[in-house]
């Protein structure tokens, strides 16, 4: 699914993985940090993690409609 996002994924989900790959990708995310004395901030993360199949998780529709990905014909096909 396209722009969708996991929602509510806590710490118990992860003792119930089904699967997990061996082929490493890197996510790029905002971590947003609440310090002592009210200040916030956000900083981007980097984690490599394998492809992981959950027995259960839930889905939350995307906030808005996603682009359409360009489509092309075949070279050899557009002859």
């Amino acid at each position: 699914m396209r722009n969708a996002e996991i929602s509510s994924l806590t710490l118990s989900a992860f003792k119930d993985i089904v699967a997990a790959g061996q082929d490493p990708i890197v996510y790029h995310s905002p971590l947003y940090v609440s310090r002592v004395g009210g200040t916030n901030s956000s900083e981007i993360v980097s984690l490599v993690v394998p492809s992981m199949l959950f027995d259960d998780i839930t889905i939350k529709a995307p906030a808005s409609e996603a682009s359409r990905p360009l489509i092309s014909k075949h070279p050899h096909f557009a002859k």
